[in-house]
């Protein structure tokens, strides 16, 4: 008569699938993982379009870790077990390859446990030693599993990527895990000193349960990171350490902690080589403020004022003025605040750029490539003058002028005015002008 299975257990923490034979059997170990399939109840599609070859895997596929297949066939391995000994026991044990492993732990309705465990096989790769094939297994009578033993071992961190370009943070752990458990606030980088650490706030992640976890960084934490000067401009101070919590795998098992002083380095780091652009731009008239937002930290010390210029319109007659001094109000950051010197503000009034009757439609801004750079020392993004643009906010000028001083010319019968900023003429009202002797209460004067 022919061998049968008698059972099988499987095994994730000692990686191991044993199976036990009604006889002593001759097993073709080349053929034998062709053969087996797990799948997650007695019959499966999945299990027998994978036996016919309709279903095919392929396991370098990110694809293949979706978690949506149902069966799963084997791939290979190492045989060990008293079968292969004539007069022992007729167990055989296969040692799973990481890549098997891996793939069965993203699965979400396979081998987790005693009730989503069977197996088919076939009769290729077992006889008996009289030549009779093992009597197979197939659907719609899939075998159940007699023990299940789940995945014990807590999984670590093999290696991590960094990209300051992408902002994508790539790690690598020692097995499949699960990613609806990463919580990025428990993964710290560091520099090259171990008081130079920066915690991330968040993230996200578009990757499936797998070895491989790629993390999104936040807008925040990536400008936050270009934004330090000792943490992660350079492979050589690029080093990442984690809590437990950071993540775990299938079976619940928390990730190897790593403190500060056994930081892993990078693997791979890809520096920043985007430009900078600009993303909108504040005039504020009534505090003299300009202010450039941009797409990522910008280095304040490469800021050149002089190659900002403010302009009417887009076309070539506009009427425009270059700014030519003030100060600098902030730091390094995605947001730069310029205050305009007196004389830049009193040319933009006088030229009428930015007015008020036209709530700021005369308002427009263009850059040369040499406005600023960003922390690895990429220039701006132009923005050309026929590409100029309006600002996100328009604040007009609210503060009257002030008279700072005045002359009175007794000879020639004239008395000059001088104001704080520019003023109309137009609107000069000489009835308006009155003369005291003094400052005092009961100063003569004259109207």
């Amino acid at each position: 008569s022919p061998p049968t299975l008698v059972w099988f257990d499987l095994d994730l923490t000692r990686e191991e699938l044993t199976l036990m034979f009604c006889e002593s059997v001759i097993v073709d170990t080349v053929k034998l993982f062709e053969t087996i399939i797990l799948q997650s109840s007695v019959l499966e599609v999945d299990g027998d379009q994978l036996s016919t070859g309709e279903l095919t895997l392929n396991r370098s596929d990110p694809e293949v870790f979706n978690g949506l297949l149902e069966a799963y066939l084997l791939s290979g391995g190492s045989v060990s077990g008293s079968v292969l000994t004539s007069g022992h026991p007729p167990l055989l044990i296969l040692s799973l390859t990481q890549v098997d492993l891996n793939i069965l732990k993203s699965l979400e309705t396979v081998a987790t446990s005693t009730f989503d465990t069977y197996i088919l096989i076939s009769q290729l790769a077992i006889k008996d030693h009289h030549g009779n094939s093992l009597v197979p297994i197939q659907n719609p009578s899939a075998q159940q599993v007699r023990v299940y033993t789940p995945d014990t071992v807590i999984p670590y961190l093999v290696c991590f990527n960094l990209d300051m370009d992408t902002g994508v943070l790539s790690l690598s752990f020692s097995e499949t895990v699960d990613v609806s458990s990463l919580s990025p606030q428990s993964i710290t980088l560091r520099g090259s000193n171990q008081s130079d650490a920066f915690t991330l706030t968040g993230g996200s992640t578009p990757s499936y349960d797998n070895p491989s976890v790629n993390l999104e960084l936040s807008e925040e934490d990536l400008n936050t990171l270009k934004g330090l000067t000792a943490i992660a401009t350079s492979p050589r101070d690029t080093l990442l350490y984690l809590t437990s919590s950071a993540i775990a795998d299938q079976a619940g098992n928390p990730v190897l902690h790593r403190n500060a002083s056994s930081s892993l380095p990078v693997k791979t780091y890809v520096e920043d080589v985007t430009p900078p652009t600009l993303v909108s731009w504040v005039m504020d008239l009534d505090n003299g403020e300009l202010t450039l937002s941009f797409s990522e930290t910008v280095n304040s010390q490469t800021f050149d004022p002089n190659s900002v210029t403010l302009q009417s319109d887009p076309s070539l007659f506009a009427v425009r003025h270059t700014i030519q001094s003030g100060e600098l109000i902030s730091g390094d950051s995605t947001e730069l605040t310029y205050l305009l010197s007196q004389d830049d503000l009193n040319t933009i009034k006088l030229f009428e750029l930015c007015t008020f009757d036209m709530f700021g439609n005369d308002c427009l801004i263009s850059l040369e490539n040499s406005t600023v750079s960003d922390m690895n020392g990429n220039p701006i993004t132009p923005v050309p003058m026929g590409e100029a643009t309006p600002p996100q906010q328009y604040i007009p000028d609210t503060s009257s002028p002030n008279i700072i001083s005045f002359t009175v010319n007794m000879t020639y019968g004239d008395v000059s005015l001088t104001f704080d900023e520019v003023v109309n003429v137009s609107s000069f009202d000489p009835m308006s002008l009155a003369v005291f002797s003094s400052n005092l209460r009961d100063a003569v004067g004259y109207a």
